[in-house]
């Protein structure tokens, strides 16, 4: 039961984290996009919002669940990171793909594939700092007894 715990709130915890940073995403996107109009008279539709809100929400839990690649103690660190990053830009691109209506063009994939790089490396450079602060930490402590 614990695990199932752990799970979800783990899970509700990255879908949260995916908000903010689909949110950011979104609001870059929307900045670029206005072509010199004004920022204060531009308008995001309500759907529009909501769409990214619940699919930043999903794309968080993915990368947690993506992350599950890291638990293989068979495979070294640099397989898992490789392994991991093209599940996850596979499932990122076959998203865009359907938000594209599968049309599919060199300009599409440069940008999809521009775009997962920072994404991932936002997500999982954040998890490897903390995850470094913490092994620190640990042989800071280890040093001291």
């Amino acid at each position: 039961m614990k695990n199932i715990k752990d799970l979800l709130y783990n899970g509700l915890i990255s879908g949260l984290i995916g908000i903010g940073i689909g949110t950011i995403w979104m609001a870059m996107d929307f900045l670029f996009s206005l072509n010199g109009q004004n920022p204060a008279t531009a308008k995001i539709y309500l759907k529009t919002f909501l769409f990214w809100t619940i699919i930043s929400f999903l794309i968080g839990i993915f990368f947690y669940l993506a992350s599950w690649i890291f638990n293989s103690e068979k495979w070294s660190l640099k397989k898992q990171i490789f392994i991991n990053f093209f599940v996850c830009f596979v499932a990122w691109f076959l998203l865009n793909l359907l938000i594209d209506n599968f049309s599919i063009s060199l300009k599409m994939v440069i940008r999809v594939t521009v775009d997962f790089i920072i994404m991932y490396a936002i997500a999982y450079g954040g998890y490897f700092l903390h995850l470094w602060n913490t092994v620190r930490r640990i042989n800071a402590k280890l040093k001291e007894k």
